[in-house]
């Protein structure tokens, strides 16, 4: 039974694919889990966080649940579903958007550093992937397994042919079917895919008004600024009577977000 619906998800998905170029247009949703370990030193600080992978036509958008449901905001009536929508932005951790060009041949990547707003350009085709010879079935899909090295780490990725979109979670794509399942060698990140439908065409546009830095410079301020993340706040004109045991309490939280996902700009 479960493969029945898998094969008439993957018939709908395709349909949608061919149909591009008709009156009636679609997106492709596509969800995932994301797992992460905030503290390289501690193998408990894990979150997991919902995140969604929206594909219309040559391009694509990757965010998180809570930022997709910020956006949204302004099309909620209800107060009551607003307050329960605001309350889902707040827990999200994950604040960047991910958007990939394929007619361009670009990455483009927007993410927030205290208060201010950043945004910086790659190539779209960043990944040397080894296509292994090893499969597995995942979640009804058969998978074929690749693997490929990115911002200092080491990933082993699944894809499945069936579904012929060469795109994945994060800045993830270049392989001859969707990837299903992403994980770092060392277990730290995981991207799991959970869902996908169609839904109506969404043309996303990007964010205004961002500084715009090099990814190495991005890598860098972010660094520097949590760092030392009093005077980062101080510096953004950002007051909080915290006393010196809060301040330092603070500090020491910033000091475990350690392990991010890219660890170079290389």
């Amino acid at each position: 039974m479960k493969n029945m619906k898998t094969k008439y998800i993957i018939y709908l998905l395709l349909f949608s694919i061919i149909g591009y170029g008709q009156t009636e247009k679609k997106s492709i949703f596509i969800s995932y889990s994301f797992t992460y370990q905030i503290d390289s030193t501690d193998v408990s600080s894990v979150f997991e966080e919902k995140m969604n992978l929206i594909i219309s036509r040559n391009k694509s958008l990757f965010l998180s649940k809570g930022v997709l449901l910020g956006d949204s905001l302004n099309k909620i009536n209800s107060q009551e579903k607003k307050i329960k929508a605001i309350k889902k932005i707040s827990k999200s951790k994950i604040k960047s958007r991910i958007y990939k060009y394929k007619d361009l041949n670009k990455i483009t990547f927007t993410g927030r550093v205290v208060k201010d707003n950043y945004i910086y350009t790659e190539k779209l085709n960043l990944f040397k992937w080894h296509l292994l010879d090893s499969t597995k079935t995942i979640g009804g899909y058969e998978c074929n397994q690749a693997k490929a090295s990115y911002g200092g780490r080491t990933y082993i990725a699944w894809y499945s042919k069936a579904i012929p979109i060469s795109e994945g979670p994060y800045k993830f794509n270049g392989l001859p079917g969707l990837i299903i399942k992403i994980q770092d060698v060392k277990k730290q990140i995981t991207y799991q895919m959970t869902a996908l439908k169609n839904i109506p065409y969404i043309d996303m546009e990007q964010p205004k008004d961002y500084i715009e830095v090099s990814k190495c410079q991005f890598l860098k301020l972010r660094k520097e600024k949590y760092g030392n993340i009093r005077a980062s706040i101080k510096q953004a004109g950002i007051h909080i009577g915290f006393s010196e045991s809060k301040w330092r309490e603070l500090q020491k939280s910033y000091d475990k977000k350690n392990n991010f996902i890219e660890l170079n700009c290389k």
